[in-house]
């Protein structure tokens, strides 16, 4: 999504709970209707653009990358020192 490719996903909660409220990820079970989905989005530019600026719009609303760098070494020290 930081990267402005549009994403297909199955609905993994994480991701749920990051872009809930907005239009920037499709969600489909890991079935048939997920290769659907890709197929239907792979043919139509208009909203692989749309999805794709979308997401990157999210992405830097939630903050910078010094603030997700940051996030995820504080995250990995915190598990280092709890072993």
């Amino acid at each position: 999504m930081a990267c402005g490719i549009p994403v297909v996903s199955t609905p993994l909660q994480g991701m749920m709970n990051y872009s809930q409220g907005t239009d920037t990820v499709i969600y489909r079970a890991l079935d048939e209707s997920f290769v659907e989905a890709v197929s239907e989005l792979l043919s139509d530019t208009a909203r692989r653009k749309k999805l794709g600026v979308a997401g990157r719009d999210l992405v830097t609303s939630k903050g910078s990358w010094q603030d997700f760098v940051h996030g995820f070494s504080a995250l990995a020290s915190n598990l280092v020192s709890s072993k």
